[in-house]
């Protein structure tokens, strides 16, 4: 079969290899610029998008939910058989208040949200604080475009925390000339995890879950980068965090979307509910990646069949799978400051150049010399990734990988065997991993290993 792979970025550059390597035709058009190198080498390009939609059995998307391509693919599933986008899935995932109204439509719990935007958003934030109580801990988090810097703020020293924080803002939107758009919740406590299953416009499949962490530095430090590394097990229709999340949107999803749709919640602790944080409704980085060592049959045949509305049943490992996610400066800033490329051209030692499954190459590409180097644009190079019988084996599998590669300044938190690890015992002890009649994973699997790293 011909795959065309559409991206915004170039970071499905490991699907498409992965379909590649099964022996399928497989071409790659990125639509950002500055991110052309990506897989050169690797993977063929084309800029002639048209004549590549006209060539493809398949387009498969891979989406910014703030671009253009989301409505795109709802143009070119008029053509071909599309997956991956669609304006509905850009909606619910850019816009919070979209997204929330669609949760609560589902049955889902949401957290009580506020939105304020306008050029009297901060003054009307503040005034909603105001009578609020005082050691309450409260979330901002931005709802669109947003000044460099300024991201999600859960506040640690009550409402007044959040308001200094709002000052703060208020003068970096200024600065930056930027209209607010933000969002104030409530703190919720308790452990998150997101259920995924994959529509083919009529029902779900390949029902999974993951476990991640964002944060930059080891101990949750630092700024959220999306991702810093994950573990991905199957699950199925029957799992009660499937009923409740995702079962629900059938009728809703109807003919309005195609591939996989993530919702990420907070199993909260003080009514043990799901509370709704968020959609993702596109391939979700690097949860994929480890979704896809998790395939024992071919996944450009499942890509396929759910692009076509077929009942899409792929053979899946029972193992979890670990992935870690490897850098190098300037990443996570969006680019050098001296405009220079120290991202680019930096060699890469350890990779083979035939097809690894555990491997996942982003910003990546082959020099003149045939050999592997980074591509820029940011420093976000690759991961790797491994199957366990436990969420800490895999972990633990996935550095023992890691180690064989080196990148002069390469970066990786090395704690996420015990940070995602006591995530998983944590959302097991809540019982949304059981089945009726069924012991919880983590006691399966700790019974097996006998032991916990």
């Amino acid at each position: 079969m011909k795959f065309l792979f559409r991206s915004s970025d170039g970071l499905c550059i490991p699907q498409a290899l992965r379909v590649k390597s099964e022996g399928n035709q497989v071409r790659l058009s990125i639509q950002s610029p500055g991110y052309d190198k990506m897989g050169d080498g690797l993977i063929d390009k084309t800029t002639d998008f048209g004549k590549a939609v006209e060539w493809a059995d398949v387009v498969v998307y891979d989406v910014k939910a703030d671009g253009p391509l989301p409505a795109e693919a709802d143009d070119v599933c008029k053509l071909k058989p599309t997956v991956g986008a669609s304006a509905l899935g850009g909606d619910i995932e850019r816009d919070r208040d979209v997204g929330i109204d669609f949760a609560r439509r589902s049955g889902v719990k949401v957290p009580d949200m506020q939105r304020f935007h306008g050029s009297a958003a901060f003054a009307k934030a503040r005034e909603y604080l105001a009578d609020k109580p005082r050691t309450v801990d409260w979330v901002l988090k931005i709802n669109g475009k947003a000044p460099d810097g300024v991201g999600t703020f859960v506040s640690k020293d009550g409402r007044s925390g959040a308001i200094r924080m709002l000052k703060h803002w208020e003068e970096m939107y200024r600065a930056y000339n930027i209209r607010p758009d933000f969002i104030i919740t409530q703190r919720i406590e308790g452990c998150e995890i997101s259920t995924e299953g994959w529509f083919n416009g009529k029902d779900f499949s390949c029902f999974n879950h993951t476990i991640e962490r964002t944060k930059f530095f080891p101990g949750d430090l630092g700024e959220k980068v999306g991702c810093c590394g994950n573990v991905v097990w199957a699950t199925d229709r029957e799992s009660p965090l499937c009923q409740k999340l995702l079962v629900p949107l059938i009728s809703e999803l109807a003919g309005k979307l195609v591939g996989p749709l993530d919702v990420n919640v907070i199993i909260e602790k003080s009514s043990n509910e799901p509370v709704f944080l968020e959609y993702s409704p596109r391939f979700g980085y690097d949860a994929i990646f480890a979704l896809m060592e998790l395939f024992e049959s071919d996944f450009g045949e499942f890509l396929y069949q759910v692009a076509q509305g077929l009942s899409a049943m792929p053979k899946l490992s029972a193992s979890f799978v670990g992935d870690v996610r490897l850098t190098v400066p300037p990443f996570p800033a969006k680019s050098s400051k001296d405009g220079g490329g120290e991202c680019e051209g930096v060699p890469i030692f350890g990779l083979s150049k035939a097809f690894d499954p555990h491997v996942h190459t982003m910003e990546v590409m082959l020099d003149s010399d045939d050999q592997f180097v980074t591509s820029g644009p940011h420093g976000c190079v690759l991961s790797v990734s491994a199957r366990g019988d436990t969420p800490r084996d895999a972990q633990q599998t996935a550095y023992d990988r890691l180690d064989k590669i080196h990148i002069p300044n390469m970066r990786y938190r090395n704690d996420l065997v015990e940070a995602i690890g006591n995530i998983y015992d944590d959302v097991s002890a809540t019982g949304w991993l059981e089945r009726p009649g069924q012991a919880t994973p983590v006691s399966i699997f700790q019974s097996l290993s006998g032991r916990r790293r």
